[in-house]
């Protein structure tokens, strides 16, 4: 036959409107029923509005997309479902974001497989900042959400319920939750309770304390505080063990 002959297009297309009028698309398909029963009469399960909005479960999409399903309450129902056509547990699978056509990914959400079998993965949450024409990658990710339920900002491994790889601020105003943090430190505006759900200081311990490479390990009296350095009390030299200001 002849090389590179393109097949036929299908086009669907509906009716000519004119003034004000429009016209739309319009798919129906009947559901199963029992045998012997009477006809199931079809139903529209696929629309196509005159602005191009496609509502699947809808006749009335407000959106490009807008998929509706009907689950009654407290039944886990999914409206949309993506997978990865290749039967691999360390597959991946997801949604792209881009700002207009022609546009790089800058943004996206995945679900990445993990190589220990049985379809489970993590999800990922990737965003590229660079100022160019490059688009989001596997090397771009901010948060992951691990298929343990650890969280981890800035960290792909998350070993604890939430892990954060970087600096971190907490506060009730952006005076601290928008403070640059170095690397590794931590901000908090308000009080911090150990072992206490209602601080009334900004560091409060509920038992004891150990302070100092050599007492870190050491178990402290309920209550009580151990030091291994010089403490100062109204100074910030203290010479001796106890050393306090005027």
């Amino acid at each position: 036959g002849t090389a590179d002959l393109a097949g036929g297009d299908l086009t669907l297309k509906s009716g000519t409107s004119t003034g004000l009028g429009s016209s739309a698309i319009h798919f129906f398909t009947a559901s199963a029923g029992l045998t012997g029963t009477a006809d199931n009469a079809p139903t529209e399960k696929v629309t196509i509005l005159n602005n191009g909005n496609v509502g699947i479960g809808t006749t009335a999409p407000g959106y490009p997309l807008d998929v509706s399903n009907s689950t009654a309450a407290g039944t886990l129902g999914y409206a949309l479902r993506l997978r990865n056509s290749l039967e691999n547990n360390t597959g991946i699978t997801g949604m792209a974001f881009g700002l207009f056509n022609g546009s790089p990914v800058k943004g996206g959400i995945i679900y990445k497989g993990l190589s220990g079998g049985w379809f489970r993965g993590d999800i990922q949450f990737l965003q590229n900042s660079t100022g160019d024409g490059t688009s989001a990658s596997l090397t771009d990710v901010v948060m992951t959400i691990a298929n343990s339920g650890n969280v981890g900002i800035g960290e792909t491994a998350p070993g604890g319920k939430l892990s954060v790889l970087g600096g971190m601020a907490i506060g009730s105003t952006t005076a601290y939750s928008q403070a640059a943090v170095t690397s590794g430190n931590l901000i908090i505006q308000g009080n911090v309770g150990i072992g206490e759900v209602a601080p009334g200081s900004k560091l409060s311990v509920s038992g004891g304390g150990s302070f100092g490479s050599g007492y870190d390990t050491t178990a402290a009296p309920t209550g009580g505080l151990i030091i291994e350095g010089n403490v100062g009390i109204g100074t910030t030299s203290p010479g001796s063990i106890l050393a306090l200001g005027g």
